[in-house]
């Protein structure tokens, strides 16, 4: 029989992408420094982007975290990256020769991951439901005929929200172009397998809190 487990899914999903997980040991911080001209948000945008840059190589190993997530509605003024020692030392090391990095952030050595923790977190990627997903479900509703006047103003109020979550804006490498990458914390008991994207987020894999 096939095993219809999550986590079996997962490891399916990964062999057949040719992805290696590694254990998350290590970890280091880059606090952002004030600025006169700049606000927090804009300044750990431009360090989010320095990160992101350098994210490819290490294929899904690093996460992201944030440790000030949600203070005055913003992601904080720290990014944590989580890895194992090798990758971890290796990104440290790639960042310290960015002198946008050091301008704006005070970038902590490798330490290891706490043996203690309180728990585990996802950050995620939030995307904004748009006009596209309006018209897919309103051709789904009208083919049940379930359609109407009252159904689609409920529909528009609830792809029309505005986001409430905390975000950053990012310069698109392909197009140079400038969004908001609104990004979401999910506080989770146990830690999760998975692999992290290529902003080191994740809608599967944790990282430790602590």
């Amino acid at each position: 029989l096939c095993d219809r487990r999550p986590h079996s899914r997962r490891r399916i999903w990964r062999e057949r992408e040719g992805v290696i997980m590694s254990e998350l040991t290590h970890y280091f911080e880059l606090k952002a420094i004030p600025q006169a001209e700049m606000t927090q948000n804009e300044i750990m945008s431009l360090l989010f982007e320095g990160v992101h840059r350098q994210l490819p190589p290490f294929k899904g190993r690093v996460g992201i975290g944030f440790p000030g997530y949600g203070r005055d509605h913003s992601v904080g003024g720290i990014i944590r990256l989580f890895g194992n020692e090798e990758d971890i030392t290796a990104l440290n090391q790639m960042l310290h020769s960015q002198s946008e990095m050091t301008d704006y952030a005070l970038m902590t050595v490798t330490k290891p991951i706490p043996s203690k923790v309180r728990g585990h977190y996802q950050f995620r990627r939030l995307r904004r439901k748009g006009m596209s997903d309006l018209r897919r479900a309103k051709a789904r509703l009208t083919q049940q005929g379930k359609w109407n006047e009252e159904v689609s103003e409920r529909m528009i109020a609830h792809f029309d929200r505005p986001m409430t979550e905390p975000f950053l804006r990012i310069q698109s490498q392909s197009t140079g172009q400038k969004f908001s990458l609104w990004i979401k914390r999910r506080r989770i008991n146990e830690s999760d397998e998975g692999v992290f994207s290529h902003y080191g987020l994740s809608h599967t894999r944790t990282i430790p809190n602590f």
